[in-house]
This record gives C-alpha cells, sequence and structure tokens, in this order.
C-alpha cells in the first residue's frame, strides 16, 4: 500500500491510482492544490502493484544509447507561431494520426483545467500546442494507452519527465508501437493558484477567459507574454512577467509543486524516446529560417532516430552538441527550480486573501512597474521594444 508521508516522494505522475486493480487509490487534492494518493484500506488487498509502479521508489532505467541532438523548426510558419517553440510535437502527432494513431498530451478542458487526454483526430491536435505551467490531470490516460498499444495502434505520449516514468513504469514493457516525449521543466505549478488566477481575471475583465497561453509570441519568441483569450475578443491580455501574476509567482518559486525542487529525473539521459525544449540561441544554427521559434530535440533510442527519419519532411533541422546545448538552453535538464523562502508562506496566504491582496503583499504594483507595463505595447508598436528590454531589468 502506497503512504505519502513526505510529500516530496511524490511526483503525482497517476501511475497508482491507474494500475490499482481494486480502484482503491485515489488522486485527491491537498490545500495546495496538488494531488497525492489515498488509499481506501477496508478495499485495499496489499497486492503492492501501487508502490511497484512508483517512478521514485522504482526510476525506470535507460537502456538506450548515447543521447543525440538536433535543432528544428517547423516549414509551416501558422504551426510555429502557434507553437512555445519550433513546432515538433506537432510534426510528430501529424506523422502519428497519418498512421491511424493516436496522439496523447495535456489540454485545456471545457472548465480551463489542465488535463491528459488522447486524441486521433488532426482538429484537435492544436488543442495540444503550447507551455501549460499547471500539473496536469493524467487521469486514466495510462490505462487508455495501455489499450491501444495492445490493439497494434501507433501511439505517441508526451508529458513531463515524471509522467513519463509514471507511464513507462506502468506499461511494464516497451512497446515498440509507443513513442514518447517528454520535456524540459522548470516545475509544476499548483493547479489551485491557476483557478484562483483565473477567478480574478474574471471578475477583474468582468468577463469569461476562454483561452490561455503562458508562453505567448506575441511580442516575438524571445519575450515569453501570458496571453488571455476572453469571450468578449475586444478585450486584449498580454503580459510577460513584469505583470502577469501566475508567471511572477512560478518563476519566483512561489506555487510548484514540492517534489519539483528535488527532482529525481533531471538528466541529459532520459527513458524517454524524445526529450523537447526551447532553442533560445537558434542564431548560431545556419540552416534555421527566422526568430520566430526553433526546438532542441535529443533523441535518446532508436526507435527515436527511426522515427526522426521519418519526420525530417516537416522541418528544417542541424545536428547540435549535446552538451553546449545543456549549457546554453538547457541548464533546467539537470538543475531543480529552487523554492522561495517564502512559498509556505505564500500558499497560507493563498487559501486565506483576495487575490489583489496577494499581489499587494507578494508583488506590489509600484509607479516603477506601472510605468513600464504601460511602455511595453507602446514600444512593441513603435518598434523599438529592446529598450523596453533593458527598461524592464530595473524591476
Amino acid at each position: 500500500m502506497i503512504v505519502i508521508t513526505d510529500k516530496v516522494t511524490c511526483c503525482g505522475c497517476w501511475a497508482c491510482e491507474n494500475i490499482c486493480p481494486k480502484h482503491c487509490v485515489v488522486m485527491k487534492e491537498d490545500n495546495e492544490g496538488f494531488r497525492y494518493p489515498e488509499v481506501d484500506v477496508e478495499v485495499c488487498i496489499e497486492c503492492g502493484l501501487c508502490e511497484a509502479v512508483c517512478p521514485i521508489l522504482h526510476k525506470p532505467i535507460k537502456e538506450h544509447e548515447k543521447t543525440i541532438g538536433y535543432v528544428i523548426q517547423h516549414k509551416d510558419n501558422n504551426i510555429r507561431r502557434d507553437s512555445t517553440s519550433g513546432g515538433f510535437f506537432s510534426a510528430i502527432s501529424d506523422y502519428v494520426l497519418n498512421q491511424n494513431g493516436y496522439v496523447f498530451g495535456a489540454i485545456y478542458n471545457k472548465k480551463m483545467e489542465v488535463v491528459h487526454y488522447g486524441t486521433n483526430k488532426k482538429e484537435e491536435i492544436q488543442l495540444f500546442r503550447g507551455s501549460k505551467y499547471v500539473q496536469s490531470k493524467i487521469g486514466h490516460t495510462y490505462q487508455e494507452a495501455k489499450k491501444l498499444l495492445q490493439t497494434g495502434c501507433l501511439v505517441c505520449f508526451s508529458g513531463t519527465p515524471c509522467q513519463i516514468a509514471g507511464l513507462k513504469n506502468y506499461l511494464k514493457k516497451d512497446y515498440a508501437n509507443l513513442i514518447t516525449v517528454d520535456l524540459v521543466c522548470h516545475g509544476n505549478p499548483s493547479p489551485l493558484l491557476f483557478r484562483k488566477y483565473l477567478e480574478y481575471q474574471q471578475i477583474k475583465y468582468k468577463n469569461k477567459v476562454t483561452g490561455v497561453k503562458f508562453r505567448d509570441k506575441y511580442y516575438g519568441y524571445n519575450y515569453s507574454t501570458m496571453t488571455l483569450d476572453f469571450e468578449d475578443e475586444r478585450i486584449q491580455y498580454h503580459y510577460g512577467m513584469e505583470a502577469d501574476l501566475m508567471l511572477k509567482f512560478f518563476f519566483k518559486g512561489l506555487c510548484s509543486k514540492p517534489a519539483c525542487h528535488q527532482c529525481v529525473f533531471k538528466s541529459i539521459e532520459r527513458v524517454s524516446d524524445f526529450t523537447i525544449f526551447d532553442c533560445w540561441n537558434a542564431k548560431f544554427y545556419n540552416k534555421i529560417m527566422d526568430k520566430a521559434g526553433a526546438t532542441h530535440v535529443f533523441i535518446h533510442s532508436q526507435k527515436g532516430f527511426d522515427y526522426f527519419e521519418y519526420l525530417k519532411s516537416y522541418f528544417v533541422y542541424q545536428k547540435s552538441n549535446v552538451q553546449k546545448v545543456v549549457e546554453q538552453d538547457g541548464c533546467m535538464m539537470l538543475q531543480s527550480a529552487i523554492p522561495s523562502t517564502r512559498r509556505a508562506d505564500f500558499f497560507r496566504d493563498l487559501n486565506n486573501l483576495p487575490f489583489d491582496r496577494l499581489q499587494a503583499k507578494y508583488f506590489p504594483l509600484t509607479l516603477t512597474r506601472k510605468i513600464i507595463i504601460k511602455m511595453k505595447p507602446f514600444f512593441y508598436h513603435i518598434g523599438i521594444f529592446s529598450i523596453y528590454m533593458k527598461l524592464k531589468k530595473m524591476l
């Protein structure tokens, strides 16, 4: 029976709930908004499967060859614009669906919750695009993927490194028709914070939020922007960390899951077939077309190499030096995010204070910040955005 006594030892991958033959393990939300397994002891038969699949207790072993790196950029400008970086996941998704396969990844549901979802519909692939800085609910997608794999269907499953590790342990074997894609993540922010953030924005703008982009390219690829879409399309919301509270709280180490600050999955060599992350230094690669975003792709398996060959027609690409890439763009492959010393206080206040008071306490809106926030769209529209970026460092 799995019992969580220290929350650092649970990454929230849902493998234990998916594997339980008696359905007595349920992932339940704590006061920080993160989900941990709870066991119905009256139903539990002590089979030990929940502990056996835990990727922290039993980390999957990589049995692949040495990792090889590429930088890629999708040839379709529209796909690249809607993607966080260079559009690699859209390319592999398109390929899998052309083979009558299924793709699994994180999407926003109708309640604007981040959940895992599988589809074989091309028109739904756009739902997977873009970074989602919230811990997704895996639900029973491991079970759904396994059923498809057992029929011989080609499946691509994407997620955080801990989710891919949880899937691997749950499956217990490496299916030839399974492609796994993980990403380099900064941590998993609280779903509770995200809910309260959306509620705050909807009250503030007196309108329903219908879409979220954590890493929009509204101001360009190198200037990460939170974009919110509202039912009233006249409302415009495009702000970076200098103004957006969700981004601010996240990057200041206030709101991620405890296990993310001591992540055991930080490594170059991984159990996935592909690892993807941003290529900020695309200018060093002579085959990259423009500054609209590029993706670093690390290939960890022979299966990954084989599928990369199938995908080459979708993008331009260039081989990269893995060690150099990690130094330039991939430090989070090896490093866990450092928690703020105010993290415990922050979650206590999140549960007790209105959102505007939370902002006033942790990031007061000073006159300097107000001025720079107003200057950002002005500088962008008159074409001197670099001046704004220099001023922002004053914050």
